[in-house]
C-alpha cells in the first residue's frame, strides 16, 4: 500500500489533501459527484486535519473503510436497454450491485478469486473451494484473472452455465 500511496502524493508534503480527493478518485477509476467527495473526505478525515494520511488510505484503500463500495458505485443504474438485455428491473440490478459490491473486499471493482466465495454465499450459491478455479474459469470471460461485475450478471441471468462438476 505504501507504494500506490506515495504514488498519489503531490508537492512532496508526504500526504494527500482532501482537495485532491477528486482527482484521486479519478485515478483509481471513480468519477464521484461533488456530494460523494464531501461524505468520503468526512469518513475518511480521522485526523481533521483536512489530509489523507497513510494510516486512512490503507484503511480506505484495502476495503475496511468500504464507503467507496457501497456509496459511489451504486448511484449507476443502466438504461433500459441493459436492464432488458439482463432481465432483471432497476431494483434487481441494485441489489445485484449491492452484493458484488459487499464481496469485493479490496474495493477494486472486481471479485478475486479469495472474494468469489464470498459473493457465492451472498447469492445463495453454494460451492466447494476446489470448486472455484474451475468456476472462475468459465465466468471470466475477458480472461483478467477477476470477475467483473457485467461477467457476474452474465452468469446470474442465465447467460453462461456453470454447475459443479458431479462425483460419482
Amino acid at each position: 500500500y505504501k507504494r500506490q500511496y506515495q504514488r498519489r502524493v503531490h508537492g512532496g508534503s508526504g500526504s494527500i489533501s482532501f482537495g485532491e480527493l477528486p482527482r484521486l478518485c479519478r485515478v483509481l477509476g471513480k468519477d464521484p459527484s461533488p456530494s460523494d467527495v464531501q461524505k468520503l473526505s468526512k469518513s475518511l478525515n480521522k485526523g481533521k486535519d483536512d489530509l489523507l494520511h497513510f494510516g486512512e488510505f490503507v484503511h480506505w484503500y484495502s476495503g475496511y473503510g468500504n464507503f467507496w463500495c457501497t456509496r459511489v458505485e451504486l448511484q449507476s443504474i443502466p438504461d433500459k436497454e441493459t436492464l432488458r438485455f439482463y432481465g432483471v428491473d432497476a431494483d434487481t440490478y441494485k441489489k445485484l450491485r449491492e452484493m458484488f459490491q459487499s464481496a469485493d473486499i479490496d474495493c477494486g471493482g472486481t471479485i478475486n478469486i479469495h472474494e468469489l466465495p464470498a459473493l457465492c454465499a451472498s447469492v445463495g450459491v453454494p460451492i466447494c473451494t476446489s470448486d472455484l478455479p474451475q468456476l472462475m474459469k468459465v465466468l471470466d470471460s475477458n480472461r483478467s484473472g477477476c470477475l467483473d461485475f457485467d461477467e457476474f450478471m452474465h452468469w446470474w441471468t442465465g447467460h453462461v452455465e456453470w454447475s459443479p462438476p458431479v462425483i460419482y
